[in-house]
């Protein structure tokens, strides 16, 4: 009994840190973009700019893409 009074503290310390960063690592796992293919299908969009594929374009938020017809 006396033991569990001494590490009480410590115990609910360390789960409340787990408990943190498990929180953290989700939303930021969350967070990130898609993993785009590495296919080379270029895009054009009302920007100017021509992206490799449209997984690129939709991960730079853009509009109005259409194919290069490379």
């Amino acid at each position: 009994m006396h033991v569990i009074k001494r590490w009480a503290p410590t115990a609910i310390f360390m789960v409340a840190i787990v408990s943190l960063f498990a929180l953290v690592f989700v939303k930021t796992a969350q967070a990130r973009p898609p993993v785009c293919p590495k296919i080379y299908a270029p895009v054009i969009c009302d920007n100017g700019k021509t992206y490799p594929n449209q997984c690129w374009a939709d991960r730079h938020h853009a509009t109005g893409c259409v194919p290069t017809g490379l």
